[in-house]
């Protein structure tokens, strides 16, 4: 199969299980998609398109999506909007794609973005099924940007996350989140970037 559902509807406890049977996947080679969907079998019952995936590709084209979905080119989201980069030397590698023959010093830039009504409490480097960097973000709303050196001489995958923290029991209260999400927890996700020290990859 070419993707797993790692977030679905309003399951944080799904999210969390569902999470480490991905990484779990992705530590032994197999390039998976990570997707989030809302479960949406009644408009009555669920909201349509919450959370929501995120695909790069050409618009005009169904069949560029599908094959972005397989390549990994998603992002998924229940509030705060997540971008990877990785930057070896002069080359910039996204979500999807895989770096062969890495020799040189690679550095990851993570992006996040939230409107001021989504909580945001912290941004995670995950590097193959490990958080690797975390940082609070702390407050509502966020536009920030993180740089972060990665591992050397080792193959690796890595990936972004921002939002809810991995621990945290419950759910946001009290604010306009909870009114127009109730019942979700703020998470956001890139896909994989795939690195190969040894180019065997």
């Amino acid at each position: 199969f070419d993707a797993i559902e790692v977030l679905n509807r309003f399951s944080a406890e799904g999210w969390r299980a569902v999470r480490q049977d991905w990484f779990a996947l992705l530590n032994r080679g197999h390039q998976i998609t990570g997707t989030g969907n809302s479960d949406s079998h009644s408009s009555q019952l669920e909201a349509v398109g919450f959370p929501v995936n995120l695909v790069r590709t050409d618009p005009d084209s169904v069949g560029g999506v599908v094959e972005a979905v397989r390549r990994g080119q998603v992002r998924v989201s229940s509030g705060p909007l997540v971008d990877l980069m990785v930057h070896c030397g002069d080359e910039i590698f996204r979500t999807g794609q895989s770096i062969a023959a890495v020799s040189g010093p690679c550095r990851a830039v993570v992006h996040v973005q939230a409107v001021d009504w989504v909580p945001v409490a912290e941004v995670r480097l995950v590097v193959n099924g490990e958080v690797f960097f975390r940082e609070a973000i702390g407050s509502d709303g966020a536009d920030h940007h993180f740089s972060v050196d990665l591992p050397r001489g080792r193959e690796l995958w890595v990936l972004a996350e921002a939002g809810w923290p991995i621990g945290a029991e419950g759910r946001p209260e009290g604010g306009l989140y909870e009114r127009l999400a109730p019942g979700h927890v703020p998470i956001g996700f890139t896909n994989p970037i795939w690195l190969d020290a040894d180019g065997l990859r």
